[in-house]
């Protein structure tokens, strides 16, 4: 089966209920939820997935964070997706700014990819412009932090239950055995696999994690064993993030 193809008809049952219970959750009113996963257990896939599939009714920001990043580049890169023609005091609080650069009836979804990285004045700011919505009634804020566990899980609980409220946190679980082997057989699925390239990946596959960062990442992860013969390859799952992409 042509990997293309496999991709297009993949669907993890795991990873559907998530987004579909956060959907559920953030519905009809406002939240703040930790999803916290293991490295390698899709966080970036579901992050992007929930935007484009499970969002599209509200406006979207989204906000990729690394290592290094300064809370004023951090808050900047949000506020400048409130707004068409964003003007703000970078100084400013988050929700200091949405209140000049939101309309008077809000719909959005923040999603911060890699959480651990955000500065920790910027997660006291978030938390505060989730519940500023409770004194503006037009507004409706759902933000959604994706992160390794144990890095920003305690400092939001502290802040959650300052607040006198509780944190809602959601675990990324790793796939099934039912799942590892549909997203194996997409993989050995893939017609420019040669013979002895299929049997290589299939021991590899014995052993590999059941997480998708470790399983799209093993027809690539050997070069050394692939034959002589075989051409370089986008991994099924980077076919499936660009089909994705494409449909958006």
């Amino acid at each position: 089966m042509d990997s293309t193809l496999a991709a297009k008809n993949m669907d993890l049952d795991s990873q559907i209920q998530l987004l579909s219970r956060v959907q559920f959750i953030t519905r009809f009113s406002s939240h703040l939820i930790l999803l916290s996963g293991t490295q390698g257990s899709g966080k970036t896939w579901l992050a992007h997935r929930y935007l484009e599939q499970y969002a599209q009714d509200a406006e979207q920001a989204l906000l990729s964070c690394s290592e290094g990043q300064t809370l004023i580049q951090q808050r900047s890169n949000l506020l400048k997706q409130f707004n068409a023609n964003p003007m703000f005091n970078e100084q400013d609080s988050l929700r200091q700014s949405a209140e000049h650069l939101l309309p008077e009836q809000t719909n959005l979804v923040i999603i911060v990819d890699d959480a651990q990285f955000l500065a920790p004045e910027l997660l006291v700011e978030l938390w505060a412009l989730v519940r500023s919505t409770e004194k503006r009634f037009g507004w409706q804020i759902n933000i959604l932090l994706f992160a390794e566990p144990e890095t920003i899980a305690k400092p939001l609980h502290d802040i959650a239950q300052a607040s006198g409220m509780a944190l809602l946190e959601l675990e990324i679980s790793e796939l099934s055995a039912e799942e590892v082997s549909q997203f194996s057989e997409m993989l050995l699925g893939d017609e420019q696999l040669g013979a002895y390239d299929r049997r290589e990946l299939k021991e590899r596959l014995s052993s590999s994690q059941p997480r998708p960062g470790a399983l799209q990442q093993l027809p690539s992860s050997d070069n050394s064993t692939l034959s002589p013969h075989t051409s370089p390859r986008l991994s099924p799952m980077k076919l499936l993030v660009g089909w994705w992409y494409s449909c958006s």
